[in-house]
């Protein structure tokens, strides 16, 4: 496939552009970690200041509970508790398996999965891959 000119110039667009919202976003970060961290309390919750003329700053702070299970750990945490305290502690988020579905055949996919599982496109993904010669340029340079 050619690339004309007017794709050319939009990948380049999209390559300068990618490159200033990964920028942007990681020094966004720093930003609102700074300030959050100089003007409010650590404790997670909503906090407001009063910034004049009407405006104020909201600060929502978050905690993220993350269940480590790569190993059981979860399963064997709470296997001495039973079954209600359990059910009520902790959510199991059904999550497939792409390369055993994959594995199906159409029957299997048909019958047993296709009635609850929903596919969407996800967003494309784009990298301009440099070629070797220029990379080991860059490396010694």
């Amino acid at each position: 496939m050619e690339i004309t000119k007017e794709i050319n110039d939009k990948l380049v667009e999209w390559n300068a552009l990618k490159h200033q919202l990964n920028m942007m976003s990681v020094r966004e970060n720093e930003l609102r970690r700074e300030i959050v961290k100089s003007l409010f309390t650590a404790k997670p919750g909503t906090e407001r200041l009063e910034l004049g003329n009407g405006y104020t700053l909201k600060a929502v702070k978050k905690e993220n509970f993350t269940l480590k299970n790569n190993n059981h750990e979860t399963e064997i945490a709470l296997a001495n508790w039973d079954q209600l305290t359990r059910n009520t502690l902790v959510k199991w988020k059904p999550e497939i398996s792409i390369a055993a579905y994959k594995n199906l055949t159409d029957d299997q996919r048909k019958h047993l999965l296709d009635t609850c599982l929903e596919i969407k496109p996800g967003m494309p993904e784009l990298e301009i891959v440099a070629p070797a010669v220029v990379v080991e340029a860059a490396k010694n340079a």
